[in-house]
């Protein structure tokens, strides 16, 4: 049964033979959801909108202004205005009928001698009837989620049942906003741009929506409980919901947000599992692990890290949803990570695989963290292999707690070196300053006959260049120049007080190796 609009009101008997249409036909479409009989003047501050209004005209029967500026108040609410002439007014005004006609709004006249009690019995019973079948067909909907979910069906046999019957393009999206299931009749029109407008929408928010909201003509869902959002249920329309599309597009929020909750509880426990025992211990064996991870999504053909975003995030609500809001955008970007989630801090297992993106990942950190304020963020040393996220993490972890507390991005590698004394020499932190720092120098010192790093310790241990070159049998000029070549493999300069601290720790801890790094 269709929604009850002034157009299918003018169907009834009763309206056919006692009311006269004589204004704003353009707003025949206006639905209907309540009727109501208004005598006072200030009547239009108590609708609520979608009214039938029916009325004497008795409250402006000697002040015809005001009638005028109660019409006007009520156009953009009301469903229709219906007036009883002659009663107490011999005419509607014809300021009313212009603006009737300029904002769409069903004016009629009443016959004196229909009743009104009949007219609202009539009317009643078309809302009734509509709010009935609307309530029927929900409960038959409910039914049918139930089943689907008792017998662990499909999302996709969800969602065709919700189209089925509001008859409209809909979809689920994914909070990554990436990929979408789609309606067998929307499949054609799914548009990249869609996907696009929300994720646009979502840049400008602090936080996660967890109540429905409108972008032109996506309406739009979100599965959300506990402060997480799961996916959103999106429909495409032109027109503004009606009762029973927004009934049956809740009733498949509900019951995707169950199931998707008890699925992310799932996940979670595995998590727990997997960083309990791989990655805070050696318990698990890397073939199981890695098992594990491709199941969780964790792309494990290349390049790993892990990172911590922490927060204050317990002190209230709003800096919870900011907590959480950064760490799904995060992720959205990251494409391909596991997460932890603990009180006041998020980690993140990532694989990047193949993908070169060092830069993008740090920009839009950056980003992210100018849009969320009190959130802080570490991103451990990338590493090869699956094994070596321990050690991702243990950086990561360390760095955040060595870092000042106003730093808001922590980069590993400014505090390496002192991560490095504090663990002392053959350590994972010492060997992964050796990897970065001198290994490359090794490698140049093999083309350079041994002088690259033979002048580095040198200079390292004199207390200037001239006495370096002194001991070195070399000019200074030549000196300098195998420093600037440290430089450009490096990136560290031999010149900087910082920098040379970090080459003479790295250096240092090389030589107290017993075996050398590959």
């Amino acid at each position: 049964m269709k929604e009850v609009t002034v157009a299918s009101l003018m169907q009834l008997d009763i309206f056919k033979e006692n009311l006269a249409l004589v204004a704003g036909e353009g707003g025949l479409g206006r639905s209907v959801v309540f009727v109501t009989v208004q005598e006072a003047q200030d009547f239009a501050d108590w609708l609520d909108g979608g009214e039938f209004v029916l009325s004497t005209w008795f409250a402006f029967a000697n002040d015809r202004d005001k009638g005028i500026e109660a019409f006007r108040k009520m156009a953009d609410n009301v469903a229709a205005l219906a007036i009883k002439v002659p009663r107490f007014i011999d005419e509607i005004p014809q300021e009313i009928l212009e603006i009737a006609d300029e904002r769409n709004v069903p004016v009629f006249t009443i016959k004196r001698a229909a009743k009104f009690r009949e007219i609202i019995r009539a009317i009643s019973v078309a809302i009734n009837s509509y709010q009935s079948s609307v309530l029927n067909e929900a409960w038959s909907y409910y039914n049918e989620l139930s089943s689907i979910a008792v017998d662990n069906a499909s999302e996709q046999k969800m969602l065709e049942g919700l189209a089925k019957r509001i008859d409209l393009p809909c979809f689920i999206v994914e909070t990554s906003l990436t990929s979408a299931i789609c309606s067998d009749a929307s499949a054609g029109l799914l548009k990249e741009g869609m996907l696009q407008t929300l994720e646009k929408h979502l840049e400008t928010k602090t936080e996660f929506p967890l109540l429905r909201f409108r972008l032109e003509d996506l309406h739009v869902f979100p599965c959300a409980s506990r402060s997480s959002c799961y996916c959103y249920v999106v429909a495409l329309s032109e027109d503004a919901f009606t009762d029973k599309e927004l009934l049956m597009c809740n009733q498949l929020c509900t019951f995707l947000t169950i199931k998707r909750q008890e699925r992310a509880e799932v996940r979670q426990k595995g998590v727990e599992r997997l960083f309990l025992n791989f990655i805070l211990n050696d318990s698990m064996s890397l073939e199981l692990a890695s098992q594990e991870f491709v199941k969780m999504g964790l792309d494990v053909s290349g390049v790993f890290q892990a990172g911590i975003l922490s927060s204050d995030a317990a002190e209230n609500s709003a800096k919870f949803l900011a907590f959480r809001s950064f760490a799904a955008d995060f992720c959205r970007i990251l494409k391909s990570s596991v997460n932890r989630m603990e009180a006041d801090r998020m980690i993140f297992l990532i694989g990047h695989g193949q993908r070169d993106n060092e830069r993008e990942v740090t920009e839009a950190a950056l980003a992210l963290l100018k849009k969320y304020p009190n959130q802080r963020l570490c991103l451990g040393p990338r590493v090869e292999e699956l094994p070596q996220l321990r050690i991702s993490y243990q950086f990561a972890m360390r760095c955040l707690h060595l870092a000042p507390r106003e730093t808001k991005f922590v980069d590993y590698s400014m505090y390496a070196h002192w991560l490095a004394v504090l663990a002392g020499a053959k350590t994972d932190e010492s060997e992964w300053l050796v990897r970065r720092h001198i290994l490359p120098l090794a490698e140049l010192d093999k083309a350079e006959q041994g002088m690259i790093l033979s002048t580095l310790e040198v200079a390292l241990f004199s207390d200037s260049i001239s006495v370096a070159a002194e001991k070195l049998s070399l000019h200074v000029n030549s000196v300098r120049y195998r420093l600037r070549k440290v430089r450009e493999v490096t990136g560290l300069d031999f010149f900087s007080p910082v920098d040379r601290c970090v080459l003479f720790i790295a250096y240092l801890m090389y030589k107290g190796m017993e075996t050398v790094p590959v």
